[in-house]
């Protein structure tokens, strides 16, 4: 496949932005990802936008100011002037991450035809993220929604070349992205997730005028034959019920909402496993859930676990006053020990990140491993099988089999003996 010197053409369209398109012009210009051309799409502002757009024009590629016939007619006007090889489309409240160019690139080189999404944090008035889109592209889940925020999107120079680009109907003045999406779904075009993000500031179009977007989404579904006239009518149906409880719950209210109840229920969770007085009981509550305990292994009282997935090997043990964060993925081998006051961390925040976005990655414990009090185990981390973390330590890398690490942060003491024979089985069966 033949293609150009330029690997991103990164379009943002606005109108009297004066409050927002600042932060998303750095957001661009300060990419870690530098092979790219910036175009911006101005309809005539009036409010001293332009001054700001001029402030950066030695790093913006190509600006253009006049009226325009809408949204769709700007996005229209970037993607013809465009050389890139994949189209971003970025609005003029909303930010790319520091490394949103580079990790969808990563991505490009493994599907390069394809429309390569991402996840779409949200945004309020005070820069607060407080929810996040993180869904998958599916057939499957079509009547819901594209599954991704469009924003949040790179899309081949081919494959506007074979779809066509934004319909500029008046019928579908809010859903015309969506409606473009659809189209690529038809044509067989291929989406692929990356794990860039892009920040979406909360009150635009599409949400102040909930039930008309999704009227138009529904339509679009129809017209584009993913759904019948039954299904049409089912779904307008279910959106007028929608509508009227957005109305009360918007995105926020509902991301409010749903924190305080997942801490009032790890909190419950956490008074049951403390004062349930038998392990029988204790390993039935764990099981439910959905943490996985094996044969002979322990969790003492007074350890604080997080809802999540957590999986223990058998003749394992956990003693008291740790912090099990599971809300990424843990895992425990066999034959592990883990003392008083550790602390393993399966979420963090990315302090590089604009908007101090949180991150999750798992941690992987294998067999025979053992950790001495007050250790802290960092996200990501792997520690091989047989490995000792001395009392205190900081582990912020992989650690291999066999290996003994102390300090902050953690590095090679020495060696391990790999002749290990012992078995841990002990634990408290009932509160003391």
């Amino acid at each position: 496949m033949k293609t150009n010197k330029i690997d991103f053409s990164i379009i943002t369209i606005c109108y009297n932005s004066v409050n927002t398109v600042e932060k998303t012009i750095k957001s661009v210009i300060s990419q870690s990802h530098e092979n790219y051309e910036y175009i911006i799409i101005d309809g005539g502002s009036k409010d001293g936008t332009l001054e700001i757009i001029n402030k950066y024009k030695g790093k913006i590629s190509l600006i253009i100011s006049e009226p325009d016939d809408g949204i769709y007619d700007a996005f229209n006007k970037g993607v013809k002037l465009a050389k890139g090889n994949h189209i971003g489309i970025l609005n003029s409240d909303d930010t790319y991450n520091y490394n949103t160019l580079e990790l969808a690139f990563k991505s490009i080189k493994k599907k390069p035809l394809a429309i390569i999404y991402g996840n779409t944090c949200f945004i309020d008035e005070n820069d607060v993220v407080f929810s996040q889109n993180d869904g998958d592209f599916g057939n499957s889940k079509l009547k819901r929604g594209i599954g991704f925020m469009h924003p949040a999107s790179f899309v081949p120079m081919e494959v506007y070349n074979k779809v066509g680009l934004y319909s500029v109907s008046k019928n579908l003045f809010i859903a015309s992205d969506a409606d473009f999406l659809l189209r690529c779904y038809k044509f067989g075009i291929e989406f692929y997730k990356s794990d860039f993000k892009v920040f979406m500031r909360t009150g635009g179009l599409s949400e102040t005028s909930f039930y008309l977007a999704h009227k138009q989404y529904l339509n679009s579904l129809f017209d584009n034959g993913i759904i019948d006239k039954k299904e049409l009518f089912i779904e307008k149906n279910k959106l007028l019920f929608k509508s009227i409880l957005k109305r009360f719950l918007t995105r926020k209210n509902v991301a409010k909402i749903k924190l305080q109840i997942w801490i009032v229920i790890v909190s419950i969770f956490n008074f049951l496993i403390r004062y349930i007085p038998f392990n029988f009981f204790k390993r039935k509550l764990l099981k439910i859930s959905g943490i996985s305990l094996g044969s002979n292994s322990y969790i003492h009282n007074s350890t604080f676990l997080s809802l999540g997935k957590l999986s223990v090997g058998d003749f394992t043990v956990i003693n008291p006053k740790c912090i099990i964060d599971n809300r990424g993925e843990i895992k425990i081998g066999s034959n592990v020990s883990i003392a008083h006051y550790c602390k393993i961390y399966t979420t963090g925040h990315d302090v590089n990140c604009s908007y101090f976005t949180g991150i999750k990655k798992a941690v992987v414990i294998e067999d025979n491993v053992v950790l001495f009090s007050n250790c802290i185990i960092q996200p990501g981390v792997t520690l091989g099988k047989g490995c000792v973390v001395f009392p205190g330590s900081v582990v912020t890398k992989d650690v291999p089999p066999f290996t003994m690490v102390g300090g902050n942060p953690a590095k090679l003491i020495g060696q391990r003996n790999k002749n290990l024979n012992y078995r841990i089985d002990y634990g408290f069966r009932f509160i003391k």
